[in-house]
């Protein structure tokens, strides 16, 4: 007596549950989420083709500075005494000004003066200290001349000499420390030395950037190989500023291109 409606009740659950279906399907069907379907697949489309069709850009970075070998001379003492620098800490100089005064066993005084324009790059002696004759009393940096090309120097470890090769183009950026302003170039990778260079070199090639000479020796694990190279086109004037030796330098080289898939699946 009972069968009856039970079977009525499993038949209308089941109306039920077709009715919820239904409108779960209109419910995912409305144009807004048509629009977000069609959305999704143009992506998945687009990320497809450009896999297969687009190239990645390779690059290598460094970072270099002006060689510092190259835009810098060391004033000797010109004879021997105490030596009292002179407008020395603010880093710059002009062409004939004194740098430094030296005063004999006898008390006379020698003036030392700058023969050309440039920056302090390292004071080599103490203040009101005894020099002899010819001794370096501190180097400066200088300016490269204006219709030469700028020469600059950076180290990388074997493992990346194959992404700088002789002969290839590079971009370069720089930021002048006293102004803050920022110069994009170019410049030309024109040799590589066959043979790493001692540390000693590394810290003359920058001036004494200790950090840099570091930061060198590290990135090449002990083994840095210098690189030269030489810009024609740093700006200078009001669209850039004038280098010195020590100038940091970053570099940046495309040396291949890749398909997506190929760095994926690593090919």
């Amino acid at each position: 007596m009972t069968a009856g409606p039970t079977k009525d009740a499993a038949t209308t659950a089941r109306q039920q549950v077709h009715r919820d279906d239904l409108e779960n399907l209109l419910e995912t069907t409305k144009p807004r989420s048509w629009w977000a379907a069609a959305f999704v697949t143009v992506v998945i489309v687009a990320v497809g083709v450009w896999s297969f069709v687009a190239n990645v850009p390779q690059t290598a970075s460094a970072v270099g500075v002006l060689n510092a070998l190259v835009y810098s001379y060391d004033i000797p003492a010109p004879s021997a005494g105490t030596v009292v620098f002179e407008g020395v800490s603010n880093g710059a100089v002009t062409n004939g000004a004194t740098i430094a005064t030296i005063t004999a066993t006898d008390g006379t005084q020698t003036k030392v003066t700058a023969p050309m324009p440039g920056r302090i790059r390292s004071v080599e002696v103490a203040e009101r200290s005894f020099v002899e004759a010819g001794e370096t009393l501190l180097s400066i940096a200088i300016v490269p001349e204006s219709n030469e090309p700028v020469k600059i120097i950076t180290f990388v470890g074997a493992s990346e000499l194959s992404k700088f090769s002789n002969g290839a183009s590079v971009d370069i950026t720089a930021v002048d420390e006293t102004t803050g302003r920022r110069i994009v170039a170019t410049a030309e990778i024109v040799g590589i030395g066959p043979v790493p260079s001692p540390l000693d070199s590394l810290n003359a090639a920058n001036g004494g950037i200790t950090e840099l000479t570091n930061d060198w020796a590290t990135a090449s694990s002990g083994l840095p190989y210098p690189v030269f190279l030489s810009s024609t086109d740093w700006p200078a004037g009001k669209n850039g500023f004038q280098p010195f030796g020590g100038t940091v330098v970053e570099i940046s080289r495309t040396y291949d291109t890749i398909h997506p898939i190929e760095r994926l699946f690593g090919g």
